[in-house]
């Protein structure tokens, strides 16, 4: 969903426009971070405390009270059943990323509570890196050119001006007729 004005997306909560410096990436795309907090006890969340139900987020405790497993150890053997079946697959409650939420360093799912943005495309916090010294990145210290990542000195040294007079220190410099 985008705004009509400037083509920002909106807040999944509020629903105003997330400017890139402002959103973090929360249960059904871009959030401001002020409004990514817990429906129920209204605590801030950031990647490694959210967890997610039907497009509302919910901080661990509030989700794992609200929509954990409920049963009892099923033959002994220590596996949590849900309401008596030992069945496999994702319990209730358990979002499953979208197909478009793969992570294009390691090619795995990216759940919403791990994703970051990088050039607009979502990673695993942990493999958003620079292509050419692997540095960990966050939206704030990175470039990105050709569909490829990068801090900032390996993208000026990768891409910016070359050439005699750039990067060669004072020893390069000249001043003629100065005598």
């Amino acid at each position: 969903m985008t705004s009509r004005y400037g083509g920002a997306p909106l807040c999944s909560r509020c629903e105003k426009a997330v400017y890139m410096a402002e959103q973090v990436i929360g249960p059904n795309g871009p959030w401001h971070r002020a409004c990514l907090t817990c429906i129920e006890c209204k605590k801030r969340l950031d990647s490694f405390a959210l967890a997610e139900h039907e497009g509302e987020a919910y901080c661990k405790m509030c989700h794992g009270r609200r929509f954990g497993p409920k049963g009892s150890l099923i033959n002994g053997s220590g596996a949590m059943g849900i309401g008596g079946s030992g069945g496999g697959g994702p319990k209730r409650g358990w979002t499953l990323p979208a197909n478009n939420d793969i992570c294009p360093r390691c090619t795995k799912p990216v759940y919403a509570a791990e994703a970051i943005l990088g050039a607009g495309v979502k990673y695993h916090r942990l493999c958003l890196r620079c292509v050419s010294c692997s540095k960990l990145l966050d939206p704030g210290n990175m470039t990105d050119r050709d569909s490829k990542i990068y801090c900032c000195p390996c993208y000026s040294k990768e891409f910016g001006p070359k050439g005699y007079g750039y990067g060669g220190g004072a020893a390069f410099l000249t001043t003629e007729g100065a005598r």
